[in-house]
């Protein structure tokens, strides 16, 4: 596991788990990437999603 979109898999997993303890700036340490490359890859998956849905309800409209 050595891409950072792993590590940012990994940390969002753990970090939706309702047990965690960690924070995201901990998590970020421990798997030596960086806080705003974390949010960053966040912000993309959002985006990203957001799109998917705006074409897929284009699609439905044709």
């Amino acid at each position: 596991m050595n891409r950072p979109s792993e590590k940012f898999e990994l940390i969002y997993e753990i970090a939706q788990d309702p047990e965690n303890t960690f924070s995201i700036k901990q998590l970020c340490e421990l798997n030596h990437v960086s806080r705003s490359g974390y949010y960053s890859w966040i912000h993309s998956l959002e985006a990203k999603a957001a799109m998917d849905l705006v074409l897929m309800v284009h699609s439905l409209n044709l």
